[in-house]
Formats: C-alpha cells, sequence, structure tokens
C-alpha cells in the first residue's frame, strides 16, 4: 500500500447507489409508509442513499430515517421556499456540496463529491429531480435544470476522466426533441435565461445532454431481467422509465450492475443483485408510485493496477455467529465480525446492514455483511443475533451490599454492585467491555429510573470475581458531604455500550436484583446517628431518649457525655447543653414558664451556638437556651426533646 501510494498509484472501489422518489413526502417514523421506505432501502443497503419528493417540512422524519438506517452523512433541503426537494444519505464523508440553482430552473439540484476512501478520483454525485409534464414550457425547464447541472460539473473541472453519477427523477416524458433559441411563453415567472448560450436543446432522452463529459445511462430493468419501467403508473398512464442512473465512462467501462427494485418480485423470488437482510415480512409491496433504482459501481484512479478479476472475496468468522446484543445498543463488533479473504485482492470491502445496528425491540436479529473486491464482485454471510432486553438472556446485574447503611456527617461509606454477561465474566481477569455502572442517592424511595442526574455517581471497576461469582464488581464511596444529614436511598444503574439503562436492587434479605420496586428495591442509607445504632437496641423511652439527644454521649452506657449548665443573672436564664445535630427526628426546643406546673411555651426562649465549640463530639452541637426574666418573680428553663411523638 505504502509502495503504490509513493509511486502514485491509485485505487479502486466498488459504490452502490440508489435513488428513490418517494412521493410526495416521507411520513413520519413507525407510519406503515415510513416502514416501507425504511425497509426498501434497508434491503438495498447502499453506500449513497438519494430521495427525491422529500418536503422541507419532513427534516425530523429524514432525521429519524439517516439513524434508522445508520448512515453518518447526509445533506437536504436548500430552503424552506420549495416545497419538495432532494435528500443525501451516504456512508462516507461529503467533502463538497453545491445547490444548482438559476434562472429558467424550477426544482433545485444538489450535486456533492462523496469522500471514499482510498480513492484519489472521488466521484461526484448528483440526485435529480426534474421538472415534470410534457409541455413546452415544462420541456424548456427540465432542459435548463440539466444545462446548468452540467455547467456546475464544469465549473468543478470535471472531465471525460472524472467519476461522475447522476441519479433520480429525470420525468422525461416529452414525444419530440426541441430546440429553444430563446425563452418560450410561460417561463417568465423564472426569469429570462440570460447566463446560459442559446440553443438550448430539449431531448427525450436523458443521453443527449451529457456526451463530451461521456455521461451517460446505465441499462436499468427489474429482476425478472425483462421489465424497465420505473413508475408504476395508474389509471390515467401506463407505467413508463422516468428514473435513472448516469454514469461517466469510466464507470460505465467498469461493467456496472444494477437493477430495478420491486419488492413483488423479490419476493416472488427474483433473486436480482445480491441484498441485505431477510424480505420485509409485513407492509405493502409499494411505498410509492416509483420503484427504487439502485447500481453496483466499480470507481478506479487511472492507472491503479488492479488486475481483472471474477472471483468474489470468501467470508469467514471472527468471533461467533451467535452473539448476545442488548437492546437499545449499538453492535459495537460491527463489520470486525467477518473477515474477507481474497486472492487478487487483498482488502476488500465489507459493509454491515443495517450499518449501525441498533435494536430497539428484542427478539432473533438477522445482521447481513457483504463483502466487494475492487472489481465489483460480491459475497454475502449472515449472523443470527440474539437481542435481549435487561434481565433476559443470561444477563444479571444488582445492587450487591450493602442492604442498610450509616455515616457519620464527616464520614463516607463503600457501596457496591456486580453485573454478569454471559461469555464475558466467567473467569477470573475477563472483564466485560464497554460497561458503566453509577450509584445514585435520592431522598425519595421512588423509580431510579426517575431520579435526576446529579443523583448519580460514577463507580469504578473492582475487578472481575471470576469463578467466584462469576460477575465484574464495581465500587463507589458516598460522602456524607454530598447529601447531609438525613435518610436517603441508594440503587445502582448499568449501561452497556451506550444503550438503555438497566437498574439494580437489592432484596431484604441482603441478595441483589434487578430494581422492581417490590423483592429488589433500594438501599437504605442514614447520615447522622440513629437511636438505635448509639443505644445497641435499648427500648426507646424518655430517659434514654434524653441521654442519646442531650450530652454528647457516644452510647447508652457512656461516661464521656456534659452535663448541662446552668446559668442566671438579674436579667437572664440560661442553659448550655450539648445537643446532636445529626439526627433529622430529633426535635430540641427550649420551653419556659412561670412554675412547674402550667405555661410551658418555646415562644420566647432564645437558641444560639455558643463561640465555643471544643471538646463536642462528631454529630453534636453545644448551644445556649436563654429566656429573659422580666417582672416575673419567677422563671423556670427546660429543654423537650421529641422523637416521634414521644
Amino acid at each position: 500500500m505504502a509502495a503504490w501510494g509513493i509511486g502514485g498509484w491509485g485505487w479502486a472501489a466498488p459504490l452502490r447507489v440508489v435513488a428513490f422518489n418517494v412521493l410526495d413526502g416521507l411520513e413520519a417514523a413507525n407510519t406503515p409508509s415510513f416502514e416501507d421506505v425504511a425497509r426498501n432501502l434497508e434491503r438495498i443497503g447502499a453506500d449513497v442513499v438519494g430521495l427525491e419528493e422529500i418536503r422541507t417540512f419532513d427534516a425530523a422524519n429524514f432525521t429519524a430515517l439517516r439513524q434508522r438506517l445508520g448512515y453518518s452523512y447526509s445533506i437536504n433541503f436548500i430552503s424552506s421556499g420549495f416545497y419538495h426537494s432532494q435528500v443525501l444519505l451516504s456512508r462516507y464523508p461529503i467533502a463538497f456540496k453545491q445547490w444548482v440553482w438559476g434562472d429558467g430552473m424550477v426544482r433545485p439540484i444538489f450535486l456533492v463529491q462523496i469522500d471514499v476512501p482510498n480513492l484519489i478520483n472521488d466521484p461526484f454525485v448528483a440526485v435529480v429531480h426534474l421538472k415534470a409534464t410534457s409541455n413546452t414550457s415544462s420541456q424548456f425547464n427540465r432542459a435548463v435544470e440539466l444545462a446548468r447541472l452540467k455547467k456546475a460539473l464544469l465549473d468543478q473541472g470535471v472531465g471525460a476522466n472524472s467519476n461522475v453519477i447522476l441519479m433520480g427523477d429525470f420525468n422525461h416524458v416529452s414525444s419530440a426533441d426541441v430546440v429553444f433559441n430563446s425563452d418560450p411563453d410561460g417561463t417568465s415567472g423564472y426569469g429570462l435565461v440570460s447566463d446560459l448560450p442559446y440553443p438550448i436543446n430539449a431531448y427525450v432522452s436523458t443521453d443527449g445532454y451529457f456526451p463530451e463529459l461521456d455521461i451517460f445511462k446505465i441499462d436499468l430493468r427489474h429482476a425478472d431481467g425483462s421489465s424497465s419501467y420505473t413508475w408504476i403508473g395508474n389509471s390515467n398512464y401506463p407505467s413508463s422509465t422516468l428514473d435513472h442512473i448516469m454514469a461517466s465512462g469510466p464507470i460505465r467501462n467498469r461493467s456496472p450492475q444494477s437493477e430495478i427494485y420491486d419488492l413483488a418480485k423479490d419476493m416472488a423470488g427474483f433473486a436480482g443483485r445480491p441484498k441485505f437482510g431477510d424480505l420485509p415480512a409485513t407492509g405493502s409491496v409499494y411505498s410509492s408510485d416509483h420503484l427504487p433504482v439502485f447500481a453496483d459501481l466499480v470507481l478506479r484512479d487511472t492507472g491503479d493496477g488492479f488486475p481483472n478479476d471474477t472471483i468474489a472475496p470468501s467470508l469467514g468468522w471472527n468471533i461467533s455467529s451467535q452473539t448476545l446484543i442488548f437492546l437499545n445498543q449499538t453492535a459495537s463488533s460491527a463489520t470486525s465480525d467477518v473477515r474477507a479473504v481474497d486472492s487478487l485482492d487483498f482488502a476488500p470491502v465489507v459493509t454491515c446492514y443495517p450499518l449501525s445496528p441498533t435494536y430497539t425491540s428484542a427478539g432473533i436479529k438477522k445482521i447481513t455483511y457483504m463483502a466487494r473486491d475492487r472489481h465489483g464482485n460480491m459475497s454475502t454471510t449472515d449472523r443470527t443475533v440474539t437481542v435481549a432486553d435487561w434481565g433476559q438472556g443470561g444477563l444479571t446485574h444488582n445492587l450487591q451490599w450493602p442492604l442498610t447503611m450509616q455515616i457519620p456527617v464527616n464520614g463516607q461509606g463503600t457501596v457496591y454492585a456486580q453485573i454478569y454477561i454471559p461469555g464475558w465474566t466467567e473467569t477470573v481477569a475477563k472483564v466485560a467491555p464497554n460497561v458503566r455502572c453509577w450509584i445514585g442517592v435520592n431522598g425519595l424511595n421512588t423509580d431510579p429510573s426517575t431520579w435526576p442526574a446529579s443523583a448519580w455517581k460514577e463507580a469504578a471497576l473492582n475487578g472481575s470475581q471470576g469463578v467466584v461469582t462469576s460477575a465484574d464488581e464495581y465500587v463507589v464511596s458516598l460522602l456524607a458531604s454530598d447529601t447531609g444529614v438525613g435518610t436517603f436511598y441508594y440503587a445502582s444503574r448499568w449501561q452497556i455500550n451506550g444503550g438503555a439503562y438497566g437498574y439494580g436492587g437489592i432484596a431484604a434479605t441482603g441478595v441483589g436484583g434487578s430494581w422492581d420496586g417490590a423483592t429488589y428495591a433500594a438501599g437504605v442509607l442514614t447520615v447522622g446517628s440513629t437511636f438505635d445504632g448509639w443505644s445497641g437496641g435499648a427500648t426507646l423511652n424518655s430517659e434514654n431518649l434524653s441521654n442519646y439527644a442531650i450530652g454528647g454521649g457516644t452510647s447508652l452506657t457512656f461516661t464521656d457525655g456534659q452535663a448541662s449548665v446552668v446559668g442566671a443573672d438579674s436579667e437572664t436564664l440560661t442553659l448550655t447543653v450539648i445537643v446532636r445535630t445529626d439526627d433529622n427526628s430529633l426535635t430540641i426546643v427550649g420551653e419556659a414558664s412561670t412554675n412547674l406546673t402550667t405555661g410551658w411555651g418555646s415562644e420566647v426562649v432564645s437558641v444560639a451556638n455558643t463561640a465555643n465549640q471544643s471538646g463536642v463530639p462528631t454529630g453534636c452541637t453545644r448551644r445556649v437556651f436563654s429566656v429573659s426574666r422580666g417582672a416575673d418573680k419567677s422563671k423556670f428553663l427546660r429543654l423537650k426533646v421529641t422523637k416521634g411523638g414521644l
């Protein structure tokens, strides 16, 4: 390869192109019309797709089609001023694009140059939808449209040795050639054509427009080898040939193969050109009044040195022919699943269709692979894959441990989650690729799929557990500083290859599984203290509650707590006390009264943190509760602790 590049040698490349007039717009995804268009294009599996009669308000539908088919590059819509327009989809980058438009034209044409890998003489591709009807004005408009296309090609330096492909609906329905020496009547709405030289010739056949560029039609026929109509016809007009693929000499001289794709003939068993996947199981036979036309072309640079070849590449598997793919994820292996071997071409082109397989429904699916050598020989093979959703196909995922967790206000705790993927995680150090795990924390015990994005913290791989659990384990530390004091709920979230999320929970028995909100629910996180944890499970009574909430003792049998300090002067009565502040279930207030039996109230009691917090244990605060003595002959101040109404 390097030697050929240095010596100036070029390459050759196979290219499949298709043009399809979809009939007055592309409907929304999942509608019957959209599905019919998509299935036709999936069956053909072209590298470059040109569509006509796309409405300028179909942008969202076109995007859905591009994503459905897996094309990386596209171009669409000259402006909103046209009801119909053309669009283009491409596997390969678009190196140049131009909308061809000017006086005398009714419908714009777009011209692109496709950056085909390993090719110097990249092809120019134009998608056309010429003015319809057979009247004189329409024939003139068609002629001007093609004359402006020829001028655009010449402006780009196109010559007889260039690779050029023109395709689409040419609408050549006139009965005789016409020579226009001036603008005919009825065209003034499109302006006088002063920038093109007269005469302007209108031909019945497309072959009359580009002879100096050696661009002529490719013979198109149905798979039965005899039929050649591309427009189906109706009760007023018989079927006819309106759609064409034209190619320059360097392409036509390489024996291009082509087909007018008729689903009815495909279903009847006419093989035609190699195609991708199975026949559509449902849907109407015709999604449009036009049939798609496609061609297998061989693009070669001058003097590329490739020998003639009539033997198609052989295809072999790099991996198992049946692989588990999870719902809504891209098949990561794509064309790397197969290898192509060719005795005369060391680098055949392998195409997989769908181009980037992503499945939105579970079941048995098929991916078709086509290998093409640079002489255009083709071979295909199919890979059957089982597509499974979370919880299907042997996949398991969970919240592994712990069931509950308590951490202090300045502490942290560790949470673990595990995933098992058949064929990936069964042996030591065999870690499943492209797996991501998060642990989410939320204040409400709700469905984790509804938790906000800020709830999730990505976990790190903790190693393959191998033959012990046949799972990969992920771990994350939850910080009290991220949540604050209180009770929270945590669950795991999983993703494979950027696909749909799966959520993990844990059962009351401590066994993890797929979150369902019942058997497998979220774990419970307590940030701060709990009475049960502090007391060792003692009875919750007034005395124990008082010891828990007041004094800062570390346990029910504490000896490290601090007694309350009473203060009084001529104006104020105070209690300075350490109170527990890391348990949101506690309410601690100061109450005052003028006697010891009645009239207790907290409204007149002030509370503030003291400046001196030395010696105060974690989770507690030293506070001073104060009340003014005023003119009362007696004043009493007490603390009241409430937890759960006690």
